[in-house]
């Protein structure tokens, strides 16, 4: 996962939808979340979310669910929550 990450983090001055579309394995062809109402997410997605700004590309993990993400934040938290996320499966 780290590795990946790692790969995907090193080309986040491409476009993020290409990067999407090569990595993303949730099988959503946008990574698109669209707005996302509070506490809608699980906990640690949500907290990650609201810890940065508009632009930022972050990891977020959710080990218990075996869920890894790479994080566009599009919106402004004023705005409403909005992201693209990229989701990366682990299978040990």
């Amino acid at each position: 996962i780290d590795s990946i990450r790692s790969e995907i983090l090193a080309r986040r001055d491409e476009d993020f939808l290409s990067l999407v579309k090569e990595y993303n394995m949730d099988g959503n062809p946008t990574g698109r979340l669209d707005w996302v109402a509070k506490k809608a997410l699980v906990k640690e997605y949500e907290l990650a979310v609201l810890s940065h700004k508009k632009g930022d590309i972050f990891t977020v993990d959710v080990p218990s669910n075996k869920w890894y993400y790479v994080v566009l934040k599009t919106r402004d938290d004023s705005e409403a929550t909005f992201t693209k996320s990229l989701w990366i499966k682990y299978e040990p």
